[in-house]
C-alpha cells in the first residue's frame, strides 16, 4: 500500500511518498516506517514489504561504479548483485523456477545520477525516459497527473504533492501524510 513518485527539473529532484502500511486488521500510518531514504548517493523508495525496506535502508551498502560502466550497466549488474547479496544474507531472497526474487512482493524506485530506475521483485531494471516516475498503488493516476502538469507546475515538490493527493483520492491504498526528499541535480545533467 504505497505510492512513490519522483520528478526532476534542471536544479533538483523531488521524491515523495505516502505513509500507509497494511496490517491484517486494516491500514495504518506508522512512525519510523519511512518508505524513501538516502544511501550514499542514491535515493531509494520501496513499495511493498516494510521489512525489506528496513533491510535495504540499514544493511545495504551500494557498490561504487566502475568508470568502465555506464549507469544502466552498473544498475543492472553491480548494484543488483549487491542488493541480492544483502537480501540473501538477511533471508529475504528465494529462487522461483530458477530466478532469484525477493520472498515478498516489493519493488523499488531508485534515483541515481539524476536518473530514475524501477527494480522489480525479480530484479529486472528499467530506466525511465520521462523526467518523472511513479511506482506502487495508483501509479497510473500519479503518472497522469505528472504528465498533465509537468510543464505547467515549475515547483516539482508541489507537482509531486499534487500527484500524491490525486492518487490518494482515487486509490484507497494511498493516504497522507506525505513525506519528501529533495536532492540537487548533479553536474546539471542527466543521461
Amino acid at each position: 500500500m504505497t505510492c512513490i513518485i519522483a520528478a526532476r527539473d534542471e536544479n533538483k529532484i523531488v521524491v515523495g511518498t505516502d505513509s500507509l502500511y497494511y496490517r491484517p486488521a486494516g491500514y495504518n500510518s506508522y512512525k519510523n516506517a519511512e518508505k524513501i531514504f538516502k544511501i550514499k548517493g542514491f535515493v531509494i523508495g520501496g513499495a511493498g514489504s516494510i521489512r525489506i525496506n528496513q533491510i535495504v535502508r540499514y544493511y545495504f551498502k551500494p557498490p561504487i561504479k566502475s568508470n568502465s560502466m555506464d549507469d544502466y550497466e552498473f544498475m543492472c549488474s553491480s548494484f543488483i548483485d549487491s542488493l541480492q547479496a544483502c537480501l540473501k544474507k538477511n533471508r529475504m531472497l528465494k529462487t522461483v523456477e530458477g530466478v532469484s526474487q525477493v520472498g515478498e512482493a516489493v519493488y523499488f524506485l531508485v534515483v541515481y545520477n539524476n536518473n530514475f530506475y524501477t527494480i522489480w521483485s525479480h530484479f529486472g531494471v528499467i530506466q525511465w525516459v520521462e523526467p518523472y516516475a511513479a511506482i506502487g498503488c495508483g501509479e497510473n493516476f500519479s503518472l497522469g497527473v505528472l504528465h498533465a502538469l509537468y510543464n505547467k507546475e515549475k515547483d516539482k515538490k508541489k507537482l509531486v504533492e499534487q500527484a500524491l493527493i490525486t492518487t490518494s483520492y482515487f486509490d484507497a491504498g494511498v493516504k497522507p501524510p506525505f513525506s519528501f526528499i529533495e536532492v540537487p541535480i548533479k553536474n546539471n545533467k542527466h543521461k
